[in-house]
Formats: C-alpha cells, sequence, structure tokens
C-alpha cells in the first residue's frame, strides 16, 4: 500500500508559499499549506506529516511552535526552516545551527529542490532501514556497545552519499572526532568506565547532530559523521558546536560498590578532523583519510580543538 507525503508549509508570504506549493505538488507530494502561524500550530499538533518548511520570522516564535509541536509527533519528521538573512543573523541562528535544512528567503527553487530531496531520501532510507531491520538482527548496522552505526553501514553510506553529492553537485563534509586522552580513563578508573564514557559520547554526538547526518562508531574511542548538504564552514562550525558540549557535559563514571561511595563525573575533550567533498577530496577513503589527518594535527596543536583538512 502507498504512503501518501504529506507536506506542512507555513510561510507568510502568499506568493512565495503557492510557488513552494506548486513546486512541491509537482513532485507527487501533498501539501498542506497556511500562512497563518496559529493554524499551522494547530494542523502539526493534530496530523501527521512527512516534512514540513517552516518560516521564521523576526519577532515571531510561531516557527519553532511549529516545529515543536512537529517533533513531538514525531521526532523523525525533517523540518526545513526558510528566513530572511535579517532572521537568520539574529534570534534564530541558534536554532538554524541544528536544523535538518535551511534555506534564505527569497527561496530559490532549485535549492528548494536540493533540500527537499535530500530530506525526502533521508526519511525514505529510515524507514526502509527499519523494515529491514525487522527483518534480521540490528547487529549487522550497529555498534554493540554505544548503538550508533558501525564501521561497516558507514562504508556503504558515504559510497552512497558522495555518488549523490557529485550527481547533484551539493558538498558533503565529514567529520572525525576522537576522544583527548581516553586511554586513560581506562587506565585510572577500569574499561567498564571506559565503555560508560563511549556510550555517554555516543549519546551526546547523535543529540547535537541533524536528523539527516549519519553517526558512526568507527573504532575504538574515534567516531565518524557525515553531513551531507554542508560545505566546510558549515562543517567547522557544527564541529565546533559539537567540541564545545563535549567539553561542558559531566560524564558520569559507574558507581562503586560501597553504597556511600559518590558517583563520580569527568570532564572530556575531543580532537575533531574535518574534510569536504568535493573541496578537499572525492573518494570516500580519502575522505575519512584526510579528516583523520586533520585530528593528528589536532592532536599536535594540544587537542580539543577542529582543524580542517586540506588546508
Amino acid at each position: 500500500m502507498r504512503t501518501t507525503k504529506r507536506i506542512l508549509v507555513f510561510d507568510s508570504d502568499e506568493e512565495e508559499r503557492g510557488l513552494i506549493r506548486q513546486f512541491l505538488q509537482g513532485k507527487d507530494l501533498e501539501v498542506v499549506d497556511t500562512g497563518d502561524g496559529r493554524e499551522a500550530i494547530e494542523r502539526a499538533a493534530q496530523e501527521p506529516f512527512y516534512l514540513a518548511v517552516v518560516e521564521l520570522r523576526k519577532g515571531d516564535l510561531d516557527g519553532l511552535e511549529i516545529c515543536t509541536r512537529v517533533k513531538s509527533a514525531s521526532p523523525f519528521v525533517p523540518v526545513l526552516f526558510l528566513s530572511s538573512s535579517v532572521a537568520a543573523s539574529g534570534f534564530f541562528a541558534q536554532y538554524l545551527g541544528n536544523a535538518d535544512g535551511h534555506l534564505h528567503q527569497p527561496v530559490d527553487l532549485r535549492e528548494l529542490e536540493l533540500h527537499v530531496d535530500a530530506l525526502v531520501r533521508a526519511r525514505v532510507s529510515f524507514e526502509r532501514l527499519l523494515e529491514q531491520q525487522a527483518e534480521r538482527p540490528l547487529l549487522l548496522v550497529t555498534d554493540r556497545l554505544t548503538g550508533l552505526y558501525n564501521r561497516q553501514f558507514l562504508s556503504s553510506r558515504l559510497e552512497e552519499e558522495m555518488l549523490r553529492a557529485t550527481r547533484y553537485e551539493y558538498p558533503l563534509s565529514l567529520m572525525v572526532i576522537d576522544l583527548d586522552d581516553f586511554k586513560e580513563i581506562n587506565y585510572h578508573h577500569g574499561f567498564l568506565a571506559g565503555d560508560a564514557v563511549l556510550r555517554q559520547v555516543a549519546e551526546l554526538l547523535r543529540g547535537s547532530l541533524r536528523q539527516v547526518d549519519t553517526v558512526c562508531r568507527y573504532g575504538g574511542e574515534e567516531f565518524v559523521a557525515l553531513l551531507p548538504h554542508t560545505d566546510c564552514a558549515g562543517a567547522v562550525i557544527a564541529a565546533e558546536r559539537l567540541r564545545r558540549v563535549v567539553q561542558r557535559t559531566d560524564i558520569l563514571l559507574p558507581a562503586g560498590d560501597r553504597a556511600d561511595q559518590p558517583q563520580q563525573t569527568i570532564h572530556l575533550t575531543v580532537s575533531v578532523g574535518v574534510a569536504t567533498h568535493p573541496d578537499s577530496e572525492t573518494t570516500p577513503d580519502g575522505l575519512i583519510s584526510l579528516a583523520d589527518q586533520a585530528v593528528g594535527v589536532a592532536k599536535k596543536q594540544g587537542k580539543n580543538c577542529v582543524i580542517l583538512g586540506g588546508h
């Protein structure tokens, strides 16, 4: 049975909204559109949507409320934000950094097509993956310790994303994230503590990246994040944000055997290497290698920093 892909569009500009509606309908998508913030909030709370295109307006929080309602109904629904350059540089900048996608107004239909196609593909891929996981063990594509995707899954996903990025001419960035001085944790607190740290860091990474991004445990204390539709500047911003999140988070160590023994917390840092296709590399292995080399540079520069590979 075919599932209808219903898209919510909130845009106060009637002409622009009409162009977006016509474009999306031409892609065989069912569109529910409105320029009224209250109506959009009510529809988002009452109806399931496959994707949401939401305008952020200066001095108006309706767009954020719509996003909250859509994500509450299903956290896997991608949200594409629209905003003027004024709104994007002001209060909403902190939210745009974690958005599934963002376009400046007036909207360029070619850019809209690239973003919508990418978000729909990500949603379809996610649903297909869920179906496959129902038919075969989840362990085939996930890391048993952290629950993140594993190295085998990354290999196939990276190859697919690079083919798409080349075909549709959009940037694709990759981050290698390495925990600083992780072996000291195993040495001083034991391997069970090390495992607990890796699980918590995995959750931090998952929560700090967009739904369309792919984060994997690459091996040991090393993680890889794949960021489609992200150029080198955007990837460095995302990496810096992630680095700060890890640095300021209290990481809990397992409680001791004694009931009166307080649970310890530690603080970690990460070194992050960034590489971008096609700016830096044009092969999957080359992209990972370049980002990994950048991690080595970060370690030599004192750790706890982000380095852009190939620059």
